[in-house]
């Protein structure tokens, strides 16, 4: 007879119930499972698509703890448009909600054509990487 099952934010589960309980679980080697991982990190850009012309976007992205951050711009044949790096702890670094602007520039400073672009934010050491699209109108 088991009674209850519990189960601690740890995955460690415990259990009421009399010395059957303790037999079954020697018996069956009852193992705990760490809960799943919680997503970590969200991106998005507003407003998508933007008129790169008169306007620019906002990207926004939720880090789990501070770290280094680089984001990448592609278009869909997979070319480099642009590429950002912020450093831990500094804007764009830190730990929960960072935001900055891109008014859809390339790494020359020309503007982008017209289309879909793919926006990858890498922070490996918050445990991050989020992809999201863009789209560029004129």
């Amino acid at each position: 007879y088991i009674g209850h099952t519990l189960a601690d934010a740890q995955g460690n589960l415990y259990m009421s119930g009399n010395d059957n309980a303790a037999a079954w679980l020697a018996k069956y080697s009852v193992k705990t499972v760490p809960p799943p991982p919680l997503p970590s990190c969200a991106a998005f850009n507003y407003p998508n698509p933007f008129n790169s012309r008169n306007s620019a976007t906002t990207m926004h992205y939720v880090l789990p703890k501070a770290g280094p951050v680089q984001i990448t711009i592609f278009n869909l044949v997979g070319n480099v448009a642009k590429t950002w790096s912020f450093r831990m702890g500094e804007a764009g670094g830190r730990a929960g909600v960072n935001e900055f602007q891109w008014d859809g520039t390339d790494s020359l400073g020309r503007k982008v054509v017209q289309g879909m672009y793919i926006a990858l934010v890498s922070a490996q050491a918050a445990g991050c990487e989020a992809t999201f699209r863009l789209g560029v109108r004129h």
